[in-house]
């Protein structure tokens, strides 16, 4: 979720809350702390520690210069990918399917963003890898076997 005048403060190693959707109060107990670990720590942690992709960080002093919809698609795919990866871990196992369909949705919406500024450009560059390499290692998960 993106928060409201978070950008301002993202990585500046502060705390910041983690907010929970309605919806995520009728998932079961396991699937409930799925969401938690997986999904929000990494909001969590984004904000706090700011976006490391590779030898670009993307923090309080150079986020102004991506669009706001990539920004949250980024916090998103980066969220959602992390889910996942806590179902291969063995909890939340019936969201993962959900969780994937809405990752590459994500994806998708990255991989069509033009732009605006030769920052955003690098950002999204080094973004499309990361998140390519992720689903992909996804996609070879489900091709041998581990779900559905």
């Amino acid at each position: 979720m993106l928060i409201e005048g978070g950008h301002q403060l993202l990585g500046l190693k502060r705390r910041h809350p983690i907010f929970v959707m309605p919806s995520a109060f009728e998932l079961s107990e396991e699937e409930f702390r799925c969401v938690l670990k997986g999904h929000e720590y990494t909001h969590a942690r984004d904000y706090s520690d700011g976006i490391s992709l590779g030898d670009v960080v993307l923090n309080h002093e150079n986020c102004g210069l991506v669009q706001t919809d990539t920004f949250k698609a980024i916090l998103e795919s980066r969220a959602y990918a992390n889910a996942i990866l806590m179902t291969l871990r063995g909890s939340g196992r019936d969201t993962f399917l959900p969780t994937l369909v809405i990752l590459a949705t994500y994806i998708t919406l990255l991989m069509k963003t033009n732009p605006c500024s030769d920052f955003e450009k690098l950002v999204l560059d080094r973004v499309r890898h990361e998140a390519e390499r992720d689903f992909n290692h996804i996609i070879g998960l489900i091709e041998g076997g581990y779900c559905c």
